[in-house]
C-alpha cells in the first residue's frame, strides 16, 4: 500500500512540476506558493519512502521467506553442499552439449539435498537461436541419486538430434544406460545389468552399444572357498577381512566389457588384464572396439624411450595380476570377440584421446609413442623422445599418417574426417584456444578456424576468485557475450570472504602462489588464526570450498573469522624425498610470509591434508619447523610402514611411492632412512591435535597406524569413520561430516569456540578431554 501511495504521489509531483515549467506564472508570489507546496509534498514522500525501505529491508523475516531477507550472512557448510554445479558433460572448450544440427543445447546441473541425502540433477535445454535473448531454460528431466556415482553422466546426442544417451540411476539403484527423447520427454532404460555400468559407447543410431561394468559384489567364502580356503594373492586386505569380492576394479574387482547389436542379446567380450574404462570407443559402424589396456609385460625395447614419467612407471615391480600403469591400445572385433594390440607402443602421460573417422576405417589417437622397430636411426631417435597424434588403420594398426607431435587435446573431427579440432596447451595448462589441423595431400597443416564453419555460440562457465559461476554465451564472430544462466542466485544473500592471489617463495627461491581468503568482517591490523588448505590453487576458479569436494571448507572457515590459504603445489621432483621437503617448505614459508605481513597469529595455525598431501602434513607434524595448533587429514598416503604393508598386494605403485619418498625399502640398511623420514616412525614428535576422517574402510586401514600410535602416546587424536564414502565425497551427509567437522575442529583449537548446537555436546566433551592431554 505504501509503495502504491508513494508512486502515486511522485507521479502527481512530476505532473505539477511539469505544469510549473511549461506555464510561466505571472506573479512571483504564486511561484513561491506552488514551489513551497511541491517541496512539502516531496518531503512527505521522502519520509514515507524512508519508512517503507526500513520496514521492508531492515525488519527481520522468518527463514521461510528468504527472497525478502537481504541481510547477508556468512557462508555455511550447507551452502557449499547445496550450491548448483555443472555435471554430466563438460568439455574444456564448451560446457554445453549441442545437438548434431546445432539447433539446441543442453546442460546438466547438480546440487546436494541435505534433507534426503541425495544429489539432484536437472537437464536444462535452450534453443541456440535464443541464447542472446532473455530466456529461461526448459527443465527437461530431473533425477536424484543416493550413491557416490551420481546420475546423468557422460551425455551424448544420437544422430536423430532429439535423443540423448547417458549413464544414470534413480535413488538406491544401480547405474545403467538410459536414453531420453527431448521432444517426447520419454526416458528409456536401455540396460538392466546386475552391476553398475562404468562407461559406454554407442553408435549414432543407438542400435549397437558397448559398455564396461563392474563385477557384482559377492561373498568371498562360497562353497569352494568354504571347502578349500582362499588363496591370497592380489586381494585388498579390507576385502579379505570383510569376506567379500567383486565390485569395481579399484576395490579389487574386475571390470568386464559387454557388447550388444540390437535385437541380439548382450554378450561379454573376453579380454585379458585390466583396462581404463573411460577409453572405451565403439566404431561408428559398430564393428570394432578400441580400448586402452594395462601392459602385462614391458617389452625390452621400450626402455629406449626417454620420457622420465614412462621410465618411472616401467621401473616399478609388479606381480602377476597387477596392473602396470604403462598402457597401450587394443582393438576388438565385435563379431568374433577376438582382440589384439593395435600399436606396439606405450601411451604418453599428457592425456590420450581417440576419435574415429566417420567411415570407421581408421582411428585418430593423441599422445601416443610410435614403435621403435625401424631401421632409420634419425626417425627412431625422434620417436624415443616424442609422442604424437596419429591416424591408424583399423584393424591392422598400420600408421596411415602422423598428424602432429605437439601436445594437444584432441576434441573431434569434421564430418568427412579431413580436419581435426584440438585444444592448445599441455596437460593441466589448456588455454582454451582451438587449433585446427587439416589434411593437405599426405600432410596435416594448421588451418584457420574459419574452416570449422561452426557458427554455434560458445557456452562457457565464467567465474573468478570472487565471482560465482555463471553460464555465458559468446558469439564466435563478433565476441558479443550474454549471461545465459546464473547458477546460484541465492548467493546474493551471502557474505563471501574476499579472496586475493598471493605469492611467496619456497626455501629454494622458487615462487609459489595461493589464494588468501580474508575472514568475513576483516579488520586491518588485526592478526587472525590461519588454516592452510593444500593440494593446488587456480586463480581463475570460484572455490567456495577448495579444489576437491572432500575436507576443504574455505568460505565456511572464513565465516568463522579464520584466514584461509589455499596453497598451490609443484609437480617437479615427484616420488622422491625432495618432493616432501619442497611441499613442507611451501607451507612453512607461507606462514612466515603472512606473519611478516602482520596478517596472522603464527601461534594459531592449522593445516588440512587430503589424498597425496596427507604425507606432507604428517611430515610437517613430525619434523616441525613451525608448531601447528591443529591439523586434519582425510584419505591419503603417508609414507608409513603400515600403509606399505596393507596396500602392497593390491596397489604396488603406492608401495613403491613410499619407498621413493623415504629413499629406500624398509628392510636392512633401508630401514634407517625410514626411521629418519617416515612420519609413522616419528609420531613421538607430534604435538598437534589431529583429526582423521576416514570415508571408507580403505582409508580407515590406511590411518590405523596413526590412530593407534598417537593414542598410545597419549596425543590428542580423533577418528571419524564413514560407510562406503568415495575418495571425492559426493553424498550430502558425508560431505557435511567431512566439511563441518573440519570447521568445528579448527574453530575449537584455534579460537576456543564451540557450536552451541545441543546435538554437538558430546563432540565437544570429547575434544575438551583431548585438550587436557599435554600439548606445548
Amino acid at each position: 500500500m505504501a509503495a502504491k501511495f508513494i508512486a502515486k504521489s511522485m507521479k502527481a509531483n512530476q505532473e505539477m512540476l511539469k505544469e510549473i515549467t511549461d506555464n510561466v506564472l505571472p506573479r512571483s508570489e504564486m511561484r513561491a506558493t506552488l514551489l513551497e507546496d511541491t517541496l512539502i509534498r516531496l518531503f512527505c514522500c521522502l519520509i514515507l519512502l524512508h519508512w517503507f525501505v526500513s520496514s521492508v529491508f531492515a525488519a527481520p523475516h522468518k527463514s521461510g521467506s528468504p527472497e525478502r531477507n537481504t541481510r547477508k550472512r556468512s557462508v555455511a557448510v550447507a551452502d557449499v553442499i547445496e550450491m548448483n554445479r555443472l555435471a554430466g558433460y563438460a568439455s574444456t572448450r564448451s560446457v554445453a552439449l549441442f545437438s548434431p544440427d546445432g539447433s539446441k543445447l543442453v546442460v546438466v546441473l547438480r546440487k546436494g539435498n541435505l534433507k534426503t541425502n541425495t544429489n539432484e540433477y536437472s537437464l536444462l535445454l535452450w534453443r541456440t537461436d535464443e541464447v542472446f535473448q532473455p530466456s529461461a531454460p526448459q527443465v527437461l528431466l530431473s533425477m536424484s541419486s543416493s550413491s557416490s556415482r551420481g546420475t546423468m553422466n557422460d551425455l551424448r546426442w544420437l544422430q536423430d538430434g532429439e535423443t540423448i544417451s547417458f549413464l544414470g540411476e534413480h535413488r538406491d539403484e544401480l547405474q545403467q544406460l538410459y536414453t531420453f527423447n527431448v521432444r517426447t520427454r520419454t526416458l528409456k532404460k536401455i540396460t538392466s545389468h546386475p552391476s553398475n555400468l562404468v562407461s559406454y559407447s554407442m553408435t549414432g543410431d543407438g542400435k549397437r552399444i558397448a559398455y564396461i561394468a563392474e563385477t557384482p559384489v559377492e561373498t568371498l567364502f562360497d562353497k569352494s572357498a568354504a571347502r578349500e580356503g582362499v588363496v591370497v594373492s592380489t586381494q585388498f586386505l579390507g576385502n579379505l577381512l570383510a569376506g567379500r569380492k567383486g565390485g569395481s576394479q579399484w576395490e579389487g574387482g574386475e571390470d568386464k566389457v559387454f557388447f550388444q547389436a540390437a535385437p541380439s542379446p548382450i554378450r561379454p567380450i573376453r579380454m585379458a588384464g585390466k583396462f581404463l574404462p573411460e577409453s572405451l570407443g565403439l566404431s561408428p559402424d559398430g564393428n570394432h572396439i578400441v580400448i586402452r589396456t594395462c601392459t602385462a609385460e614391458i617389452p625390452d625395447l621400450w626402455q629406449q624411450y626417454r620420457d622420465p614419467v614412462l621410465h618411472t612407471l616401467m621401473g616399478k615391480t609388479f606381480i602377476a595380476g597387477q596392473c602396470y600403469w604403462v598402457t597401450r591400445y587394443v582393438v576388438v572385433d565385435t563379431a568374433t570377440g577376438d582382440s589384439h594390440v593395435l600399436l606396439n607402443a606405450p601411451v604418453g602421460s599428457h592425456g590420450s584421446q581417440i576419435v574415429w573417422s566417420p567411415d570407421s576405417r581408421s582411428i585418430f589417437i593423441s599422445d601416443i609413442f610410435l614403435p621403435l622397430e625401424i631401421e632409420d636411426v634419425k626417425v627412431r631417435k625422434a620417436r624415443q623422445s616424442s609422442t604424437y597424434t596419429v591416424e591408424l588403420e583399423i584393424p591392422t594398426g598400420r600408421i596411415l599418417s602422423t598428424v602432429t607431435e605437439e601436445q594437444l587435446l584432441l576434441l573431434g573431427s569434421d564430418p568427412n574426417g579431413s580436419c581435426l579440432r584440438f585444444q592448445s596447451g599441455a596437460k593441466n595448462q589448456r588455454d582454451g584456444s582451438t587449433v585446427l589441423l587439416c589434411k593437405d595431400g599426405e600432410k596435416w597443416q594448421k588451418a584457420g578456424t574459419d574452416r570449422l564453419q561452426d557458427t554455434r555460440p560458445g557456452i562457457h562457465l565464467e567465474e573468478g576468485l570472487n565471482s560465482p559461476p555463471k553460464l555465458v554465451a559468446v558469439d564466435p564472430s563478433t565476441n558479443r557475450r550474454a549471461i545465459l544462466f546464473d547458477l546460484n542466485p541465492q548467493f546474493r544473500a551471502l557474505h563471501f570472504a574476499r579472496v586475493e592471489e598471493v605469492r611467496w617463495k619456497k626455501s629454494d627461491g622458487q615462487e609459489v602462489k595461493g589464494g588468501l581468503y580474508y575472514p568475513v568482517g576483516y579488520e586491518a591490523g588485526k592478526k587472525y588464526p590461519l588454516v592452510i588448505q593444500t593440494h593446488g590453487f587456480n586463480p581463475d576458479q570460484f572455490w567456495i570450498d577448495g579444489p576437491y569436494s572432500t575436507a576443504f571448507a574455505a568460505q565456511p572457515l572464513a565465516g568463522k573469522g579464520i584466514m584461509v590459504l589455499q596453497a598451490d603445489e609443484g609437480w617437479d621432483m615427484d616420488d622422491s624425498p625432495d618432493e616432501v621437503d619442497r611441499e613442507v617448505s611451501t607451507f612453512e614459508n607461507a606462514i612466515g610470509y603472512l606473519d611478516s605481513m602482520a596478517l596472522i597469529d603464527s601461534s594459531r595455525v592449522g593445516i588440512i591434508g587430503f589424498s597425496r598431501t596427507c604425507l606432507f602434513v604428517k611430515y610437517a607434524l613430525t619434523h616441525p619447523a613451525y608448531h601447528f595448533a591443529a591439523a586434519s587429514v582425510t584419505d591419503g598416503v603417508d609414507g608409513g610402514y603400515f600403509q606399505y604393508l596393507v596396500y602392497a598386494n593390491m596397489y604396488p605403485d603406492g608401495t613403491q611411492f613410499a619407498e621413493s619418498v623415504n629413499g629406500a625399502a624398509p628392510f636392512g640398511q633401508g630401514l634407517k632412512a625410514w626411521l629418519k623420514r617416515s612420519p609413522g616412525f616419528n609420531m613421538d614428535k607430534v604435538n598437534t591435535p589431529l583429526l582423521i576422517v576416514a570415508p571408507n574402510k580403505f582409508a580407515l586401514l590406511g590411518d590405523w597406524e596413526w590412530f593407534i600410535g598417537l593414542s598410545r602416546l597419549h596425543k590428542p587424536v580423533e577418528v571419524t569413520y564413514m560407510e562406503n564414502g568415495a575418495h571425492l565425497l559426493q553424498r550430502p551427509w558425508q560431505r557435511r561430516i567431512s566439511l563441518q567437522e573440519n570447521v568445528d575442529w579448527f574453530a575449537f583449537w584455534l579460537k576456543g569456540e564451540e557450536d552451541p548446537n545441543p546435538a554437538k555436546a558430546e563432540q565437544y566433551n570429547r575434544w575438551r578431554e583431548l585438550r587436557t592431554l599435554k600439548i606445548p
